[in-house]
């Protein structure tokens, strides 16, 4: 009997052992099954869209198309916008992105989507092409509140390919040419700061037009006339800040500089009024167009193209630059250092041809 109960409790012993371990082994695979959905891939993965979403829209003017992608500012910083070949502007956003219209068209790579009658786009990616009609030439800023980059694209109306520029000559002397006197001269280096201009191979706007309206306004001086800078380093500046400091100074001449992504030369100019010229004040008294910038920009183009033989012409374009400016001013958009050679005897050439044209009493 006793053996028996022996035998009884060495069962029960072994029983319990047997218990305890599947307990734990349970327990513990319980404690790997509750911990194993913890681990949850998804809440690590990135959201299926992190592009960045722009807004493009457009509108027509007399001879040009305005561009316009809204955008976030460290977007606007980083893009590089270049004028492409067969009417084409490239922009390169450096990072993924969306660009939609004003209806909520999305912009796709394997179609051209219409954004007004001349201009389309298309692209994905970080990668846009914008097609343009007759596109001549581009200009582009960078702004904020709201940031956005601006295009403005520039065409030659009833033309898909750009016409043979006519021959300058030089127009017969006129009484604006022998009153308006070159004394003074406020010089305008374009962009700056965070807004970079066009970026090439070789060079950034802001960086060359500032060099270049340096060694302009030392030349100026040189010549015993007075010269001004809107910027002296490498500044933002704002439109109406550029207006103001031109206007402020009541120079003889408002001169912005800019660089093309073309290998010619371009002036733009725009007629801001009507000038009355009858000194009498009779009754009826006509009035003529005020015509002194067009005239000094003309003189400007001959002069740098008989001094270097390059494409110089002129551009009547109501550039907010040009319509607010209290004395005659220029928008100067040089040959784009990428095709055009600027040694040092050829920048000397051409700063002296500008002040030539300009000097318009000589």
């Amino acid at each position: 009997m006793k053996s028996i109960c022996l035998l009884f409790i060495l069962l029960l012993t072994i029983l319990s052992a047997g218990l305890v371990n599947d307990s734990c082994g349970s327990k513990f695979m319980l404690y790997a099954e509750a911990e194993q959905p913890k681990i949850n891939l998804q809440q690590v993965q990135k959201p299926a869209d992190m592009t960045d979403r722009i807004l493009v829209r457009v509108g027509k003017h007399h001879n040009y198309y305005r561009i316009v992608m809204e955008t976030s500012d460290s977007n606007t910083q980083k893009t590089s916008v270049l004028f492409g070949s067969n009417s084409a502007i490239s922009v390169d956003f450096r990072s993924a992105v969306t660009v939609t219209t004003p209806k909520g068209d999305a912009v796709k790579q394997d179609k051209l989507l219409d954004l007004i009658k001349g201009v389309s786009i298309s692209g994905s990616g970080s990668k846009y092409i914008i097609h343009v009609e007759g596109l001549d030439d581009i200009s582009v800023s960078k702004l904020g509140m709201p940031s956005r980059i601006v295009i403005d694209a520039y065409y030659i109306k009833n033309s898909q390919q750009p016409k043979k520029e006519a021959k300058i000559s030089l127009p017969a002397p006129t009484a604006v040419d022998t009153v308006i006197l070159f004394n003074s001269v406020v010089i305008d280096p374009g962009h700056g700061g965070s807004d970079l201009g066009i970026t090439g191979q070789t060079f950034r706007e802001k960086d060359f037009v500032l060099a270049f309206s340096r060694d302009l306004a030392a030349i100026v001086s040189k010549k015993g006339k007075s010269a001004a800078l809107t910027r002296k380093t490498d500044q933002s500046l704002s439109l109406e800040d550029r207006i103001k400091t031109a206007n402020k100074k009541s120079s003889d001449i408002f001169l912005s500089v800019h660089v093309s992504s073309r290998p010619e030369l371009v002036i733009y100019t725009y007629q801001k009024a009507l000038r009355k010229i009858s000194e009498e004040g009779q009754s009826g008294a006509s009035l003529a167009e005020d015509n002194a910038d067009a005239a000094i920009a003309k003189k400007m183009a001959i002069s740098i193209k008989n001094e270097l033989s390059i494409e110089a012409r002129h551009v009547s374009v109501p550039l907010p630059l040009l319509k607010y400016s209290s004395m005659p001013a220029f928008v100067l958009e040089l040959p784009s250092p990428d095709l055009f050679k600027y040694d040092k005897k050829v920048r000397e050439k051409l700063l002296l041809a500008i002040i030539r044209g300009l000097k318009t009493d000589e």
